[in-house]
């Protein structure tokens, strides 16, 4: 049987337990530990991560907090797709709206190395509603990439099924036990 999710599927968002800033999504949430991040898919927690931060906070994660925020991109570098979603435009980061003596060149210059060393992007919103939108649907999106790809495997081993002779259809079934020439493709 063949499932494809729909466009607008919206999985089950995981919210880590220590998140203290909740956002809120149009869709049902639970809360549970993350190794890494602050929003995940329940039952892909080991694929996908999404950190959240207020401009405050990551100019506070590039300056006071960088041997920590280091290490959680170090161990992002294990999933699929990690990104930060900051609740602010960039402009603000540009005009150094936030509470501290940082740099805003040196703040931007940060962000774009670190895009460029660990392969994860920052994505800036105006604001929290935002950045829950833009959240919801990066999770959403990857759902449903992660179904569609478990349905081509699933029809592939299908089609390999089909092309396996008969005796061999049992439960307890051992590819290395065929040969070769057996195997029509």
């Amino acid at each position: 049987m063949r499932v494809v999710p729909q466009p607008d599927f919206d999985p089950l968002i995981i919210v880590d337990s220590r998140e203290q800033r909740l956002l809120e999504f149009s869709v049902p949430t639970i809360t549970g530990t993350l190794s890494v991040g602050d929003y995940s898919i329940v039952g892909l927690e080991d694929r996908i991560s999404i950190e959240r931060k207020s401009l405050n906070d990551l100019v506070n994660s590039f300056t006071t907090g960088r041997k920590r925020f280091e290490k959680e991109f170090h161990r992002a570098r294990s999933l699929d797709f990690f990104a930060v979603v900051v609740e602010s435009a960039i402009s603000d980061l540009f005009g150094g709206q936030y509470n501290s003596n940082a740099n805003p060149e040196a703040m931007f210059q940060s962000i774009m190395s670190w895009t460029a060393k660990y392969k994860r992007p920052f994505l800036f919103s105006e604001n929290r509603s935002i950045a829950a939108r833009i959240i919801q649907s990066l999770l959403g999106k990857y759902a449903h990439q992660f179904l569609k790809a478990a349905d081509n495997v699933t029809r592939a081993a299908q089609r390999l099924q089909n092309h396996i002779p008969k005796e061999y259809h049992a439960l307890d079934f051992d590819i290395k036990e065929l040969e070769a020439d057996q195997i029509m493709c």
